[in-house]
């Protein structure tokens, strides 16, 4: 589906991009597929409890953001306890660069964002050198770069990566109908991680196992 230049390759079969994980190839791979060809890149991580919005498929360029506005403290100590994010993950300050989601993206074929994001990801991994110490959300931080250079991406109604995540905040936490629909409510799209446990009953075995 994709000829890559024959140093992603090499770096590839050399495990440059890690033994345990291939998460930068990985985000290589995603921009250059919806460069390529345009579509939906939805990791295996994500849940969906409906469908994709039409009018978010047909966005020439789409990612899910922080939100513009902090959550208040109660909130904000509910994302930490979860324990599934270091304590600055969730950050609002001018200067931190980590506030996309990339494990769920739309573009067009072509489109201009996209296509920028694939060519400087290109172009770092041909020149990186060194196979340790990688930053995990280079990604990230380009895209953040980009719409500082006036590259735009769109907005969904409210949404942001936080609503994304709200069933993870609440995974193994006994079911509640009344959460679960109040989560619903706000995102058709969850964000989930690799657990490696799941009490029965829980909010994640209730509505991914159960259902």
């Amino acid at each position: 589906y994709l000829d890559f230049p024959p140093f992603v390759i090499e770096k590839l079969e050399n495990n440059f991009f890690g033994e345990k994980t291939i998460t930068f190839f990985s985000d290589l791979l995603r921009v250059c597929l919806l460069a390529t060809y345009g579509g939906i890149w939805c990791d295996a991580s994500i849940f969906l409890s409906s469908k994709i919005p039409s009018e978010l498929c047909d966005k020439d360029f789409f990612a899910f953001e922080r939100s513009k506005i902090k959550p208040s403290k109660e909130k904000l100590k509910k994302f930490i306890k979860s324990g599934y994010f270091s304590y600055g993950y969730f950050n609002w300050n001018d200067d931190f660069k980590v506030k996309m989601l990339s494990s769920f993206m739309i573009a067009k074929t072509n489109n201009t964002f996209i296509q920028t994001l694939k060519d400087i990801l290109m172009n770092y991994w041909k020149n990186e050198q060194s196979s340790e110490n990688h930053y995990y959300f280079i990604l990230h931080i380009i895209f953040e770069l980009l719409k500082e250079h006036g590259f735009v991406n769109d907005i969904y109604k409210n949404m942001s990566d936080i609503e994304c995540h709200l069933l993870q905040f609440s995974a193994k936490e006994k079911f509640n109908s009344t959460l679960w629909e109040e989560i619903q409510k706000q995102s058709f799209l969850h964000k989930l991680t690799h657990f490696k446990s799941i009490k029965k009953d829980s909010m994640i075995d209730k509505i991914i196992l159960q259902s």
